[in-house]
């Protein structure tokens, strides 16, 4: 009922947005693992490059980046701490690192010193918790990865979400655009962009193709830990996801080898 929904509700959307996009200034796409910082440090040096823009980031919510906006916009530091405190702590829960969350907590806040406003590419109903609490633990699990990993333009999977929500909030707005994501949402993230918007997003500090393997053994090793998790019960839901991601890999290599074919 969800997808349904969320599908009526902005297929006029999209053709909207395509019409009022316009000219677009510099967007950015940087892609991390989940399991090293080189990227978000990377990206925290950079950041003076992109002043006054707007900084996407992967695994935060609105109300928790909200509170910090607020404490941020305020004199005084108390305020700061405890709505720093309270970032973390909800970080915490999305079994990523704590080094790795750390990093998402210092862009924010190199972001603000840049004069960028910081944003969530999802909401809670779209969360590993949520899928999980909708479908139980086994169906939940790895039906939260192949919404992440699906390549479709449909308004459900993640990366046609985000495209979605980054070409709605920034519609005429000239600011430049960051979004750190999974390297496995750049590739998709780009052909979407393109062909329903019209906006075109460039690769910060990577090629298209090693996003492509990178964003594929992330994907592979995320599935593995899954089924660990889930046991002998979770093997056919898990190749369904393998096989989403290998056919994925597989298009955006084609793509990617049609572009360069066709380049001067």
């Amino acid at each position: 009922r969800l997808a349904r929904s969320r599908r009526g509700r902005t297929a006029g959307m999209a053709a909207w947005l395509r019409r009022a996009a316009g000219p677009t200034p510099r967007w950015y796409f940087v892609g991390d693992d989940h399991a090293s910082t080189e990227q978000q440090e990377r990206l925290i040096r950079e950041l003076h490059r992109f002043r006054g823009g707007a900084l996407w980031l992967e695994f935060v919510s609105e109300t928790d980046l909200q509170r910090l906006r607020t404490a941020l916009a305020t004199p005084g530091a108390r305020d700061d701490g405890d709505a720093l405190a309270r970032l973390r702590a909800a970080l915490d829960s999305n079994g990523w690192s704590a080094a790795y969350n750390f990093t998402l907590v210092s862009l924010c806040l190199a972001a603000s010193q840049h004069g960028m406003t910081f944003h969530a590419l999802d909401s809670p109903e779209w969360s590993r918790a949520a899928f999980i609490q909708r479908q139980g633990a086994l169906r939940g699990g790895f039906a939260y990865l192949k919404n992440r990993v699906a390549p479709e333009d449909d308004f459900v999977a993640a990366t046609s979400r985000w495209a979605m929500r980054l070409a709605y909030e920034h519609a005429g707005d000239p600011r430049p655009v960051v979004v750190l994501g999974g390297a496995a949402h750049g590739p998709t993230l780009r052909h979407i962009l393109a062909s329903a918007y019209g906006i075109q997003i460039e690769f910060l500090f990577e090629s298209e193709e090693a996003l492509l393997e990178r964003g594929a053994e992330v994907a592979e090793k995320t599935v593995a830990e899954e089924l660990r998790e889930a046991g002998p019960e979770g093997r056919e839901h898990a190749d369904e996801v393998l096989q989403v991601v290998r056919a994925w890999r597989a298009a955006r290599r084609l793509a990617a080898g049609a572009r360069r074919a066709a380049a001067p």
